[in-house]
């Protein structure tokens, strides 16, 4: 899927819809290539539903401001750049850098795919 993308921005921010066992989100997330997992925002998470049992996995979290404990949870879906991956684990953030955004789409949901970004026209696609 092709999508044009503000090459004035600091980042490039795709739209996504995430679904949980409750309900479906809209979310604005960072095209992140230097994140090997994606993130989404722990409050988004908890309004969808997503399990936050005792078989959650406990994982550790590098990032800009440090070392971070995190957990991850597996969402019924997530959806973006034309392309939906079904029962996707994602690190639940509950940190408050995601001020404008609700998550970092990585490179966990972009492997096996072809992703072409264009900053002279600011077209980016996922194939």
């Amino acid at each position: 899927m092709r999508r044009y993308f503000d090459i004035s921005r600091r980042l490039i921010i795709v739209p996504a819809l995430v679904t949980g066992p409750k309900e479906r989100q809209v979310l604005s997330m960072v095209l992140d290539t230097g994140a090997t997992s994606s993130v989404i925002n722990y409050e988004v998470l908890k309004k969808i539903g997503a399990p936050f049992g005792e078989s959650v996995e406990e994982v550790t979290m590098t990032t800009a401001a440090g070392v971070l404990s995190a957990f991850k949870v597996t969402v019924n879906s997530l959806e973006t750049l034309g392309t939906q991956r079904e029962n996707f684990k994602v690190i639940a953030n509950k940190s408050s850098e995601f001020i404008e955004i609700d998550g970092l789409l990585g490179l966990d949901f972009l492997r096996g795919h072809r992703l072409t970004l264009d900053f002279r026209e600011g077209i980016l696609s996922l194939d």
